[in-house]
């Protein structure tokens, strides 16, 4: 839920896994309509999303909208990349998450945007799912140590994201289902977990 068009309305876009994303604009008075296809003309939105999360990813003002992906297949023959929709303030959208480095290629399930640096802007930390359900799998039959496998942290440059996973510490495995952010010991510092 997020105000695309800074109309002061909330707008709502919705993730599917059985077919297209959808977004409906806020008319007021509990009226939505569906703006789909003209926000996203000739785009792909049918692979398997689990989440979306807005924010002002530019910091341009207005929101623009980051879709998680994920789905079953190997990886060399299944588009897994995470999708950026910048905000053309027209209410349409253009997919740029490989030009601001964010088209992130594990299997998504979560994703949040915060200023985990304190410089100013909204840096970004996706919440990955192993492609295997079973925990045994995971610890005696297949080493899962891959970046590919983790949890991924992108501190904002400017026009370009850095995936900074390792060199943060917050290298990670496992089934992660969910992602949270907040400053838990009010020191001022927002962490995710």
């Amino acid at each position: 839920m997020g105000d695309i068009n800074n109309d002061g309305l909330p707008d709502l876009y919705f993730v599917s896994n059985l077919g297209a994303d959808q977004l409906y604009l806020n008319k007021g008075k509990m009226k939505f309509k569906n703006i789909t296809e003209t926000a996203f003309a000739n785009q792909d939105r049918s692979d398997w999303h689990t989440a979306v999360s807005m924010a002002d990813v530019n910091a341009d003002g207005w929101l623009d909208i980051y879709v998680c992906k994920h789905g079953l297949g190997q990886t060399d023959k299944v588009n897994y990349r995470n999708l950026l929709y910048i905000n053309n303030r027209d209410n349409t959208f253009t997919e740029k998450a490989k030009e601001y480095g964010i088209d992130d290629p594990g299997r998504s399930i979560d994703a949040d945007f915060l200023d985990y640096d304190q410089d100013g802007d909204l840096d970004l930390f996706v919440t990955n799912h192993r492609e295997n359900t079973c925990i045994m799998d995971q610890y005696f039959q297949k080493p899962y140590k891959e970046l590919f496998h983790s949890n991924r942290l992108y501190r904002n440059d400017g026009d370009k994201f850095t995936e900074v996973t390792k060199a943060s510490g917050v290298l990670s495995f496992g089934f992660c289902l969910a992602s949270s952010v907040g400053d838990l010991n009010n020191d001022g510092w927002r962490i995710f977990m």
